[in-house]
């Protein structure tokens, strides 16, 4: 996997650090609850 995906087994610091950074945030993102969009209200008074 080394030639494919660049993988190490024994990655250095920096690129545990990097992958850390990333993942942290685009997890924290995606397991946010959605916002409920509200429902316009068409009816004239």
């Amino acid at each position: 996997m080394k030639g494919l995906f660049g993988w190490h087994a024994n990655p250095e610091r920096l690129r545990v650090i990097a992958y850390l950074v990333y993942l942290v945030p685009v997890v924290a993102i995606y397991l946010k609850p959605p916002v409920p969009v509200p429902v316009p209200n068409n009816e004239k008074e």
